[in-house]
């Protein structure tokens, strides 16, 4: 995350911030909960479209740093310090969408991507609501086809969309869900650059060969070593020898 305001960042938090736009079945201020804090930018395009949100982080510190250094300022009645599949287990709340953006490093939580975990999120949606999830992998790997395959065992209507990245390239992807039919595109989609990099570039994973991840048996984190490898050697040359930051992590 650049400290400088106003820089352009991921093109994947315009995209899920547009969302509560971009749903045409959306109320006008959706109930929005976020799992995964980061440095908050993403709470900022949510409530700029509108939402309402909620955030589930696991890490005090992480939340610390994102109201010291990136101007997060949600109130604190509205952020939760725990795992977020003990939440979702926990919550009684119906949310019109739910957002899924935890990473543990370059990895992912694997307890969140299972179909009993997906089953979880479904209960706490509305009837129209959405479930959108970024996931950066190769946009063909097995574990992202496994990830749309699980999701599938869990939602009956399912999209995936890519930043436009090359299948043999890391890439921002994000997939969306739901209970019900729905539609992208409540306003002029076309002329938003918010949703420019991913509606244009909808992909169907092919699932032979997927796996339904369940919580018996979950291996997504074998599963995406290569992803993980490879953006792990994009942190070392964007860092570069930085000693302190190398020590720590």
């Amino acid at each position: 995350m650049p400290l400088v305001p106003g820089v352009k960042t991921s093109p994947y938090i315009d995209f899920i911030g547009s969302l509560p736009r971009l749903h045409r079945a959306a109320p006008p201020h959706p109930s929005t909960l976020l799992i995964g804090l980061g440095a908050g930018e993403l709470v900022r395009h949510l409530e700029a479209s509108g939402a309402t949100v909620t955030v589930v982080e696991i890490d005090p510190r992480v939340e610390q740093a994102a109201r010291r250094f990136f101007g997060f300022d949600l109130p604190r009645d509205r952020i939760h310090i725990e795992d977020g599949r003990a939440f979702l287990e926990r919550d009684r709340a119906v949310y019109d969408l739910v957002v899924m953006d935890a990473f543990l490093g370059e990895d992912v939580p694997g307890h969140l991507y299972t179909r009993e975990a997906l089953e979880a999120i479904r209960r706490r949606l509305s009837p129209d609501g959405l479930l959108a999830i970024n996931y950066t992998s190769f946009p063909d790997s097995r574990d992202a086809r496994s990830l749309v395959r699980t999701l599938h065992a869990a939602f009956p209507h399912v999209r995936a969309y890519t930043d436009g990245t090359r299948s043999a390239e890391l890439a921002s992807n994000v997939f969306v869900a739901s209970a019900h039919p729905f539609a992208l595109g409540g306003i002029d989609a076309a002329a938003d650059s918010s949703a420019s990099a991913f509606l244009p570039n909808e992909v169907d994973l092919p699932e032979a060969g997927a796996l339904v991840l369940t919580d018996d048996y979950n291996p997504i984190n074998v599963l995406r070593l290569g992803a993980n490898q490879s953006w792990r050697r994009a942190m070392i040359r964007m860092i570069g020898d930085e000693p302190a930051y190398w020590t720590d992590f």
